[in-house]
């Protein structure tokens, strides 16, 4: 009796960390998500228009990547993420981008 118990244990037991670890890659892949222009419009608290997006990127105040000879732009959710905290926890203002002027800009990464 004691075995089958064991034996029931051991299968909760592995159901249990098999759905943790499919819920643990399903957060690391919404984490590291690419986005274009239009999902971090949605994405963005503020809802930025696209021309805001594309004056943030041509001023460096966003961080994205571009592929050589490529016209679209990529976003990285986790930087977006960092750049919207950065811009949120240094600043009275809610506008990330009254806070990264000049010299303290993040500046774009133009990646593969």
């Amino acid at each position: 009796m004691q075995m089958v118990q064991n034996e029931k244990d051991f299968q909760i037991l592995s159901d249990t960390l098999e759905d943790f670890k499919k819920q643990f890659l399903s957060h690391s892949r919404i984490a590291s998500k690419w986005m274009n222009i239009n999902d971090l419009c949605d994405y963005h608290p503020d809802k930025p228009t696209r021309n805001t997006v594309y004056a943030w990127v041509s001023k460096g105040k966003i961080p994205f990547h571009k592929q050589k000879g490529a016209k679209r732009l990529r976003f990285l959710r986790e930087e977006v993420d960092q750049w919207l905290q950065y811009g949120l926890d240094d600043s009275n203002s809610s506008d990330p981008t009254e806070l990264l002027s000049g010299s303290e800009s993040i500046k774009p990464k133009n990646r593969v």
